[in-house]
């Protein structure tokens, strides 16, 4: 793997996505930390990997790279790095034998 300038592993933490039905019979959404932590590296999604993803109504901007560990996080859940914010909308085991794993992700700014 060939890192860019400023591209370093970096720590996420983990937070998990709680559905409950609130007082008013609404349905709120709240996230709670699990505790864990991802060490991976942020990369832009590649341009057809905005368009795979835009077809199956996923927007997703960034991709974070984890080498070996195990999946900490599942769709849904937030990852939590200082101030960005990333909404995981699928993960995905490359080869299949647990040495990397992608998070696709949405950067977002209003949660």
């Amino acid at each position: 793997m060939y890192l860019k300038p400023r591209q370093i592993f970096e720590k996420f933490l983990v937070e998990e996505k709680i559905s409950r039905i609130n007082d008013i019979g609404r349905q709120a959404v709240e996230f709670k930390a699990t505790g864990a932590e991802i060490f991976g590296v942020v990369s832009s999604a590649e341009p057809y990997e905005r368009e795979k993803f835009k077809g199956l109504k996923h927007e997703i901007s960034h991709v974070i790279i984890q080498k070996l560990g195990a999946i900490k996080a599942k769709v849904g859940d937030r990852l939590i790095n200082g101030e960005k914010i990333f909404c995981v909308e699928a993960v995905d085991n490359p080869a299949g034998l647990g040495q990397w794993y992608l998070y696709y992700v949405s950067e977002r700014f209003d949660l």
